[in-house]
């Protein structure tokens, strides 16, 4: 087999991220499958420094796919990032002859073990001269096959549509926003939502999407300088079109172009002030990163470990570090090198001028809003960070602006009425997202000046003619309802 001979270590390395644990379980199984030998290293680097290593059993991983965090344990280790750390770690690598080290942790994580992989050659030759390893087993250690697998709940790395723990944080904060709706529509409040993502706004621009939240800030779209009158447009709107609540979503990361960080508590005292609404904050922690993982980190993380360990095992991958990502629904190996270098890149775009700030938005490769003084789905920034991105801005914007009134401090020209009406009707068995698309299809035609008509009881309705015209606040709430608001049916009756 493959592995024969092969001794692997798997470690968690940083924040704790639903889906790691389907990942570990993926990587121990088929190791034992290939005929390999595991080792957890428990808690890390830190752990690995340590010498704090175990062997892995087929039994050990058992009902731990769908938990979350990491049953190994995780650290962050400031030793590790030092050059005499990874001497320690080699040579506790070394002295156990291991010869794959596959980690599973965020960015940071990842560079260091891009660091220990381009060192290892002058490590063992380090630890061979203070005869802390023998020349023998420096010689069967001459080579380390690295492999990284990301598990972060913010998607900000930059190669990989989606890492694990992302679906299961946007779980958790979709479900917390639905519940904040309720009791924000009986009392008509405005909730400020504050959501984790450190330097990237991807959970809180997705999350915007699925809630139909009024505004977001994200960090890659630096606030303009007038976001307060512009936020305070938008909720107004809002409210005369009927809407009893608001929901704002902020970003942790969020900034204005000046670089001055927007809170919540910021957010909340301009709401007050300028519209006297009555506001609340929601700040959801680390419920983000806790809990069960979902379906689709628990399949992520599946097949991330094992293509893991199909990587470590081929014998002519062995000289270069990979990391796993995802594109479209297509697994790859990814130079773990460049990978670095794409993310560093992003973050240097990030502390720098408001076009620079804006330009990190196009950096990050796959899959941020609408507080900037520019558009964000017409800007130059957005198309090197993916199609991804690109789509989410632009819905986003669609969504919440042209028919409104202004999304940001520019002001939008007339909607160029279409010569053309559109209808949609629902067919066959009701099924949970037909809403969703409707309020997306609906909103986004409106903002393209189309007159838009939904046709009631599927094809029965279109027959009897029990159409009615939708307007922007028709739809209103669609989003997070099952079933099929405008009535669906299997068969057209005669």
């Amino acid at each position: 087999m493959a592995g024969a001979g092969k001794k692997i270590a798997v470690l968690t390395s940083g924040g704790d991220a639903q889906g790691m644990n389907a990942a570990l379980r993926a990587v121990v199984r088929l190791s034992y499958f290939h005929h390999a030998q595991i080792f957890y290293i428990k808690d890390g680097y830190k752990g690995l420094i340590a010498g704090s290593m175990e062997r892995a059993t087929w039994e050990s991983v058992a009902n731990v796919i769908q938990t979350g965090g990491t049953f190994i344990g995780s650290a962050r280790s400031k030793e590790f990032m030092t050059r005499e750390g990874r001497l320690k770690a080699a040579s506790v690598l070394a002295l156990n002859e291991i010869n794959a080290l596959i980690c599973i942790g965020g960015d940071g994580s990842l560079t260091g073990l891009q660091l220990l992989h381009s060192e290892w050659g002058s490590l063992m030759d380090e630890l061979i001269d203070m005869d802390k390893v023998s020349v023998e087993r420096g010689q069967r250690c001459v080579q380390l096959s690295v492999v990284g697998i990301v598990g972060s709940i913010d998607n900000d790395f930059a190669s990989s549509d989606m890492t694990i723990g992302a679906d299961s944080a946007l779980t958790r904060i979709v479900e917390a926003i639905d519940a904040v709706v309720d009791t924000a529509q009986s009392h008509q409040r405005t909730f400020v939502i504050e959501v984790m993502g450190r330097q990237c706004g991807y959970l809180a621009l997705t999350a915007a999407l699925a809630t139909e939240a009024d505004f977001v800030f994200v960090p890659e779209w630096p606030a303009g300088e007038d976001w307060q009158s512009t936020m305070c447009n938008r909720l107004a709107t809002m409210r005369k079109l009927g809407r009893r609540l608001n929901v704002v979503i902020v970003a942790e990361g969020a900034v204005d172009t000046k670089g001055k960080k927007i809170t919540p508590e910021e957010v909340q005292k301009v709401v007050e002030e300028k519209l006297k609404f009555d506001t609340r904050i929601t700040k959801l922690g680390h419920v983000q990163r806790g809990g069960r993982a979902s379906f689709l980190d628990r399949l992520l993380g599946t097949r991330m470990g094992a293509e893991a360990v199909y990587t470590v095992i081929e014998p002519t991958l062995c000289k270069e570090a990979y990391v796993i990502g995802i594109e479209g629904n297509k697994l790859k190996r990814i130079p773990l090198k460049k990978a670095i270098e794409r993310n560093q890149m992003v973050e240097y775009l990030q502390t720098t001028s408001e076009m620079a700030a804006s330009r990190a938005v196009e950096s990050r490769s796959r899959s941020s809003s609408f507080s900037s003084s520019t558009s964000p789905a017409t800007s130059p920034a957005i198309s090197p960070r993916g199609e991804d991105i690109t789509n989410i801005t632009s819905q986003y914007e669609k969504k919440n602006s042209n028919r409104l009134g202004p999304s940001s401090d520019r002001s939008i020209s007339p909607i160029l009425k279409k010569n053309m009406s559109l209808a949609v009707l629902h067919v066959g068995a009701p099924a949970a997202g037909m809403n969703a698309i409707t309020h997306s299809f609906v909103r986004c035609a409106l903002a393209a000046g189309y007159d838009v008509y939904g046709v009631h009881n599927s094809l029965t309705g279109l027959a009897s003619g029990h159409i009615e015209m939708l307007d922007w606040s028709s739809v209103a709430g669609w989003v997070s309802r099952g079933g099929s608001m405008l009535g669906t049916k299997k068969l057209c009756s005669e």
